[in-house]
């Protein structure tokens, strides 16, 4: 449906613009990779969010876009306990 097409580019929109203020408040952490997660980054509409916010990030933010890698984490079924394992799995 053509009233949907435009979602997942304004969520990628929204990612990216997010990016900069939250890269500030965790300055300290040195963020070099940001993954994303969950059933919204799985299949089409998750590569078409991650094609808009790699894209916003590049025209709105070269600095950031530059420093920071966003990608897509895997296996979106298993949604934000992926992300909390591999997080942990960092920390070690």
């Amino acid at each position: 449906d053509e009233g949907f097409e435009g979602i997942p580019v304004r969520i990628g929109e929204f990612i990216a613009l997010s990016l900069p203020e939250l890269l500030d408040i965790y300055s300290d952490a040195d963020i070099r990779l940001v993954e994303l997660y969950g059933r919204v980054m799985s299949g089409r509409f998750g590569e078409v969010v991650l094609e808009s916010a790699l894209r916003t990030l590049r025209d709105r933010f070269p600095e950031v876009a530059s420093k920071v890698r966003v990608e897509r984490g895997g296996m979106a079924e298993f949604g934000q306990a992926l992300a909390a394992a591999r997080y942990a799995s960092l920390l070690v």
